[in-house]
């Protein structure tokens, strides 16, 4: 099996146990998505320090600029997720993401490198769409209802997501393609993360987001930071992982396996309600779990079929 296939996997399930964390903090600390969002970006200094020994090396502007744009998108799809999650449930908000993302991948791969996919990766997006759906209605009394918040709000996730990995894997291109003294995933990996930090910063200037970042900073329980430090060591990990295997493998397959957050979700979630009921409100009922587990399914052979 390829290294960047259970490198993928891995970074998957840290990345749903990082949201439904996250869904568990901004559900009961009523945190504003903007200021968790600046907060998240303001924890890129510690990767910039760990691995500035091994990725700090002056590139050239154009290639600077791609790594920010990579960075400031990420932080820009942290900012639309936590609002998906803050609207709706973690189980609903995640699939949609990972529905859509695959087909602005697509679509910025056919614009920028003229890519065409085959029919197997048509289909196996098409089950990926229909699964996300599935997985994202929301059941009322055995009636499924969109809500739009969590659309609106997931699909600029989505959007902001895909930025970020096809930027990122034209930001390793570009890299080796150039002299540099360092590896380039290395160098890559910092300067992704320095533009995540000066995005932070640069939603300050936003009207009233201090006001907001210095309410959280006051009220914010001691339990709520040390599960939220915690839990960025978690994301970090995950996201770290990523980028390994955005580098070594195919980032349209690494983003359509976005798939497999679904499922952990979906079980994390399952398991955790019965704990936290007030933060997680799943629903769980005979016919809500058949359609997920069909949603699951199709996302299950939509993965087969882009990795056989």
């Amino acid at each position: 099996m390829l290294l960047w296939i259970p490198l993928a996997v891995g970074s998957y399930f840290f990345s749903a146990l990082s949201q439904t964390v996250d869904k568990v903090l901004v559900s009961t600390n009523r945190l504003s998505p903007l200021a968790y969002a600046f907060y998240t970006g303001l924890f890129s200094i510690f990767p910039l320090i760990v691995f500035a020994p091994v990725g700090f090396e002056l590139i050239p502007f154009g290639i600077f600029f791609l790594a920010f744009l990579s960075g400031a998108a990420l932080v820009m799809a942290l900012y639309f997720l936590y609002s998906a999650l803050s609207s709706g449930d973690a189980s609903r908000a995640v699939p949609l993401v990972g529905g859509a993302s695959p087909i602005f991948i697509l679509i910025f791969s056919y614009i920028f490198s003229g890519e065409v996919i085959s029919l197997e990766e048509f289909l196996a997006l098409f089950l990926l769409i229909v699964g996300g759906v599935l997985l994202s209605l929301e059941f009322r009394e055995k009636e499924a209802r969109f809500n739009g918040r969590v659309v609106i709000f997931s699909l600029g996730a989505a959007f902001f997501f895909a930025s970020s990995f096809f930027l990122s894997k034209e930001l390793f291109k570009a890299l080796e393609e150039v002299s540099i003294s360092r590896a380039p995933f290395f160098v890559g990996f910092f300067w992704g993360r320095f533009g995540s930090l000066v995005t932070a910063f640069f939603m300050l200037c936003i009207p009233g987001v201090w006001l907001k970042i210095r309410e959280v900073s006051r009220t914010a329980e001691r339990g709520s930071v040390s599960l939220f430090v915690i839990n960025k060591v978690i994301a970090g990990g995950g996201f770290f992982l990523l980028n390994i295997s955005i580098y070594f493998g195919p980032v349209s397959i690494i983003n359509a396996m976005k798939g497999l957050e679904h499922f952990f979700v979906f079980i994390l979630t399952a398991f955790a309600t019965s704990f936290l009921p007030h933060a997680l409100r799943e629903s769980f009922d005979a016919h809500s779990v058949v359609v997920k587990l069909i949603g699951t399914t199709y996302i299950a052979t939509a993965l087969v079929l882009l990795i056989a």
